[in-house]
């Protein structure tokens, strides 16, 4: 009687560490742009968030037919910004003092800086009819790569990429 010859399938010890160490390779070289992906997030949902809330604050302003202010405050590295019907909103304090309708801390957003460049010096005041507001202003996060929030004279924001070096993909260049 001839002998049966059964043959085993899987995958040897060998096999499998050598998957592994391809694996491993791969991760290795893609973490780096995954860290820089995460940080371009950042600095995009920081800007997307001010835009928003610079017409958020223009149209609180129309709605309760008074004025609306946008207060930038900057303290050893941290950032933050109010959203009040008050000018005297310190959003440094916790819980933000006098900041009735928003507070946004740089805790929110890690990693991404801010430098607030407002004509009138920190505050921006959206006037009560038209929401318009009363001072220029622009905004920029981060370093390199950096995003510049900037709103018009009649109350639209813009973003843009500053640096035409290290544009922020999905944003032109300033």
């Amino acid at each position: 009687m001839p002998k049966q010859i059964t043959q085993e399938s899987g995958f040897s010890l060998i096999e499998l560490m050598i998957v592994i160490a391809l694996i491993g390779i791969v991760l290795s070289i893609a973490a780096p742009s995954l860290s820089g992906l995460i940080q371009q997030k950042r600095l995009g949902g920081a800007a997307e968030n001010l835009a928003s809330d610079l017409q958020y604050a223009r149209s609180e302003a129309i709605k309760r037919n008074a004025s609306t202010y946008l207060i930038f405050q900057r303290n050893s590295g941290d950032w933050c910004y109010g959203i009040s019907t008050n000018s005297a909103c310190d959003c440094s304090t916790s819980p933000a003092t006098s900041c009735d309708l928003k507070t946004i801390r740089s805790t929110d957003y890690p990693n991404v800086s801010l430098a607030a460049s407002v004509t009138d010096g920190t505050v921006v005041a959206f006037d009560r009819v038209r929401g318009v507001p009363s001072a220029s202003l622009n905004i920029d996060f981060g370093d390199s790569p950096a995003l510049r929030t900037t709103i018009t004279a009649i109350g639209r924001s813009k973003i843009c990429s500053p640096d035409s070096d290290h544009l922020v993909p999905g944003y032109k260049p300033c």
